[in-house]
């Protein structure tokens, strides 16, 4: 994920400040991180793929105007090579550094290990699609009156259908145990992004346009597809297997950050008077804050509530000064909200 976000922001170097066929090297670093991510999360392999098309892509549309005035042997044709070797060769590269290493391991190119691995007999296909979308938007929370009162609780007592409406069936098969927190409720800085169509409707009644160059709207254009794009096709893989997982969405949650800070901006550029900028960067600002303020109790237990683990006193004594859970209830406000 980390070297996914790198790629986003070299990407987006090379298009903001570089002319056609100049400063490859943020386009060549960009490629480079993809190779990294694919190699070291195969389930990301097929997006960084398409991330690498994309830029090749996108520096034959810069050079394609010259391209189509030059002779076949001219400067632009150097240049589209330049462009090309440097979107893909690295990941190209890497890529096939890791399937030969397949090969070698385990015999075959397209053998990721899967097979060999020891725990839950590994399966994907379209029927988890349904509940894995609703877990990893709407899974609720699980709350306790005790410090530090949200819990990334494990579900091993917990019946399947808990997870999902009565109009939504379980897929047979579906393993449903792992910690996890629906995006929009742990994150609501997302909410952003989920009502951005109502403030492009706005933008277009109100004719709102943004004050900036015809090349520097199509940067800005291009750059929000290619996050688009990839962010949805990172997310494939994860809602088609068979369990759902906090530590799966990674795979896709950071893209979708960062098209909630883009949704964010653009909402704070559409109000013209004063009072409306200062409402939208109340509810923006608000919005980020509420999100660190989840995120931390999560964090600060951690996947496997390592901190209770390992420092068992100082939890204890945590827990004894800042919970609020009344006597009469045993230490718990509900049955269902009770931490480990």
């Amino acid at each position: 994920a980390a070297f996914l976000v790198c790629a986003y922001d070299f990407a987006f170097r090379w298009l903001s400040e570089a002319a056609a066929g100049e400063r490859l090297g943020w386009l060549a670093l960009g490629s480079t991180c993809l190779g990294l991510a694919g190699t070291t999360r195969t389930s990301l392999l097929p997006a960084c793929a398409l991330f690498a098309l994309l830029l090749s892509a996108r520096a034959l549309a810069q050079l394609w105007p010259q391209l189509r005035r030059s002779p076949v042997r001219g400067w632009p044709w150097a240049a589209l090579l330049r462009g090309g070797a440097a979107a893909l060769l690295p990941f190209t590269a890497l890529t096939v550094a890791h399937l030969l290493v397949n090969h070698l391991r385990f015999g075959s190119w397209k053998e990721f290990g899967v097979r060999y691995q020891l725990g839950i007999p590994f399966d994907m296909g379209p029927r988890f699609l349904p509940a894995n979308l609703f877990n990893y938007l709407f899974h609720p929370w699980h709350t306790s009156c005790r410090f530090p009162f949200l819990w990334p609780r494990w579900h091993e007592t917990v019946p399947l259908q808990y997870h999902l409406p009565s109009w939504l069936s379980i897929p047979e098969g579906y393993y449903a145990h792992e910690p996890l927190t629906g995006l929009l409720n742990a994150v609501p800085f997302c909410w952003l992004l989920l009502l951005l169509p109502l403030g492009l409707l706005w933008a277009r009644w109100r004719r709102r346009t943004l004050p900036a160059s015809a090349e520097r709207r199509s940067a800005w254009r291009w750059f929000k597809a290619l996050v688009s794009t990839v962010s949805v096709v990172s997310a494939v893989p994860v809602l088609l297997l068979f369990a759902f997982s906090m530590r799966y969405e990674v795979d896709f949650v950071s893209g979708l950050l960062l098209l909630s800070c883009l949704a964010g901006w653009r909402w704070l550029s559409l109000p013209q008077s004063s009072g409306g900028r200062r409402v939208v960067g109340i509810i923006y600002g608000g919005l980020a804050v509420l999100s660190i303020v989840l995120a931390a109790p999560l964090g600060f237990m951690g996947y496997y509530g390592s901190f209770q683990s390992h420092n068992l006193p100082l939890f204890v004594s945590l827990q004894e000064k800042l919970s609020t859970c009344p006597a009469s209830q045993g230490g718990c406000a509900t049955v269902r909200g009770c931490g480990p």
